[in-house]
């Protein structure tokens, strides 16, 4: 007689693999069902309140509106070799980037070196400078606006400063280019990956189980596509 728990529960799956089967399907499409609202219920804060960062933070908004908890995005410009950022008429045009992010996205706060004089907006030849602009948070978001970067950027669509054109950047900007980009996205590497395991594991052990690990990537990337908005 087996007295191993383990032998009996494998021995008892081989010979119900239908059966096993169905289970794992039920359970995949549960948890694919569950599993979106669970990554939206997931923070991308660190911040623990009470302590400097927090404080600074909540000195910030109370300030100047926003700003303590949300990353701001930049609208840079490089300046062709004989001009620079102290340029009368790059100023003016800084201006004019301000202006048009104003009206693109408002009650955000907006800064430059032609409003400020700060140099720590010019980079050190004189040829680089930004404009920096903290949009309003979406509640929920977690600080994160991008519909603020796809109205800035097409404010400045077409816009230059010296002929130069300018581009908007910033977290929010990078994160959107990131799932935008040239390459075949997550849900389809996940497929593609799950696919060639299938293939593997159908090899290698000849059953029609090996489509679980397929079932349960597809789920993965359902959940995170859920989760980013769609």
């Amino acid at each position: 007689m087996n007295k191993n728990p383990l032998a009996g529960i494998t021995n008892w799956s081989l010979s119900h693999k239908r059966l096993v089967l169905v289970i794992w399907l039920l359970v995949t499409l549960a948890g694919g069902a569950v599993s979106g609202p669970a990554y939206k219920a997931m923070s991308d804060q660190y911040s623990v309140p009470g302590n400097e960062a927090a404080t600074t933070n909540a000195q910030i908004a109370k300030a100047y509106g926003n700003g303590g908890d949300s990353a701001p995005m930049e609208a840079v410009v490089t300046l062709p070799p004989a001009t620079t950022a102290d340029d009368p008429a790059v100023r003016i045009a800084l201006r004019n980037v301000e202006s048009r992010i104003a009206q693109a996205v408002p009650g955000a706060r907006i800064a430059s070196y032609a409003s400020t004089g700060n140099r720590a907006f010019v980079s050190r030849d004189g040829h680089t400078t930004f404009v920096i602009a903290y949009p309003p948070i979406i509640p929920g978001s977690y600080g994160q606006n991008p519909h603020a970067v796809t109205a800035a950027t097409t404010a400045l669509k077409g816009v230059t400063i010296a002929g130069a054109p300018i581009h908007v950047t910033g977290m929010d900007a990078l994160m959107m280019n990131s799932d935008d980009g040239g390459g075949i996205g997550l849900a389809a590497e996940a497929i593609l990956a799950a696919l060639a395991a299938l293939i593997v594991l159908a090899f290698v052990f000849g059953s029609f189980l090996a489509i679980v690990p397929l079932l349960t990537a597809i789920r993965r990337s359902w959940a995170a596509s859920w989760s980013s908005g769609r």
